[in-house]
């Protein structure tokens, strides 16, 4: 069978073929790259196989997210490369993993610790707490970190870590909600349809760069994500909440820098000052405009006034426009000192965010470095007194490695 061509950079070929030309001659520039619509019932990402989604049964389907399902003990290498199992996102298809990676899952398990990676030369819901501590983005759109933030027409936030990898939560990516399908670039859950377009370093009217082109990057998340449904769970939605976003092939994606990373320790958090960077996605309101405050006691607050700044839920967030793609989108921005453990895989912090926001990171600054900013998690769940973040481990830092040209 040949297999579909799909180069890649960093480690080798991010897709791999056989039985076809040289991936060198494939590689194509700028906006062409989302021609790759591949259709092949087998690819092959990060030299591993996987198998087109309708070329798998239902209860195929459903035997592998029951194996890999969120609420497992992972501690074995079985369960925990069930869970870690890729779902990924080329052209507008969608394919699973063929086989779990048991040698990822025994490497995590081994405990050997992994590095923060630095960031780049600098070359270019609810959740207000408290009084809303969030300013607008004022260092401009050209400038280190907004250049690195990035959002996609439908909804949410992400970081790149390196050149080419997002780093963001799975559900700004994947619904598990309707359909467990990848969400289009109208909101939807349409198989086949166009997927997202990402924007990086937008700052009301400037901006960095102009849109990805649609399906120009490899989208991959665990299995453990697959189904999950109960966001009431911190310790499992937190846990599996995050995304690669491989932007391999798209132009426009932030230029040549980006933020690192760093897996802090529990004591870590706690002595951390944090920041967070990220595009809410609500509407200025004008006087006596309709629009959502957010939450109050648990119930969505809906078709009120919207109330200007102040307390929550009487604050402003915006996104300078109502409807897709967005294009006058202004960054916001965070800072908290009151940042702790959820748990071994989820950090909780008091810093604001709202709807939007999710998949945006908390970074700190490198022990030592006033400019070395190393991202410690992203924006997953917004309970009613604290905010929850996917935490940076040794297991998504590994996963990372595996299935994107990370670090």
């Amino acid at each position: 069978m040949n297999l579909k061509c799909y180069w890649g950079v960093g480690l080798g070929a991010m897709l791999a073929c056989t039985g076809c030309g040289s991936a060198v001659d494939e590689q194509r520039d700028g906006d062409v790259a989302a021609a790759e619509q591949t259709s092949e019932p087998i690819i092959v990402v990060a030299g591993r196989k996987f198998m087109r989604r309708d070329q798998w049964s239902q209860a195929d389907f459903e035997r592998i997210s029951y194996e890999g399902r969120a609420d497992q003990d992972g501690r074995t290498p079985a369960v925990l490369a069930a869970q870690l199992r890729g779902h990924v996102a080329v052209g507008n298809e969608y394919y699973i993993e063929l086989e779990p990676n048991i040698e990822l899952a025994n490497e995590i398990l081994s405990g050997k610790p992994v590095a923060g990676t630095p960031d780049s030369e600098a070359r270019e819901g609810r959740t207000i707490i408290g009084t809303d501590d969030r300013s607008a983005w004022s260092g401009g759109s050209n400038n280190v970190p907004a250049t690195t933030i990035g959002f996609n027409e439908s909804r949410g936030s992400g970081v790149r870590i390196n050149d080419t990898t997002l780093y963001t939560a799975a559900h700004v990516v994947y619904d598990t909600q309707v359909g467990n399908n990848w969400f289009c670039a109208n909101g939807t859950t349409t198989a086949g349809c166009n997927r997202p377009r990402w924007r990086f370093g937008v700052n009301g009217t400037s901006a960095f760069a102009g849109w990805t082109a649609y399906n120009c990057d490899v989208i991959t998340i665990p299995t453990a994500f697959v189904n999950l449904v109960d966001t009431s769970n911190e310790s499992n939605w937190a846990h599996w909440d995050f995304a690669i976003v491989n932007l391999i092939n798209c132009t426009g994606r932030g230029g040549t820098s980006w933020l690192g990373t760093l897996p802090l320790t529990d004591q870590g958090l706690l002595d951390a000052s944090a920041n967070r960077l990220g595009y809410p996605a609500r509407a200025l309101c004008p006087t006596g405009a309709n629009g959502d405050t957010g939450f109050a006691s648990g119930t969505s607050v809906l078709g009120t006034d919207c109330p200007g700044t102040g307390s929550f839920p009487g604050s402003t967030y915006r996104l300078n426009n109502t409807t897709a793609p967005y294009a006058g989108a202004q960054l916001w921005y965070a800072f908290s000192t009151d940042v702790w453990a959820g748990d071994a895989t989820s950090i909780r912090s008091t810093v604001d965010l709202t709807h939007g926001d999710s998949g945006g990171p908390l970074y700190v600054f490198a022990p030592g470095s006033s400019t070395d900013r190393r991202v410690i998690g992203v924006s997953s769940l917004a309970p009613k007194t604290y905010n929850v973040f996917n935490r940076w481990t040794s297991e998504t830092h590994n996963w990372f490695h595996a299935y994107a040209s990370f670090p």
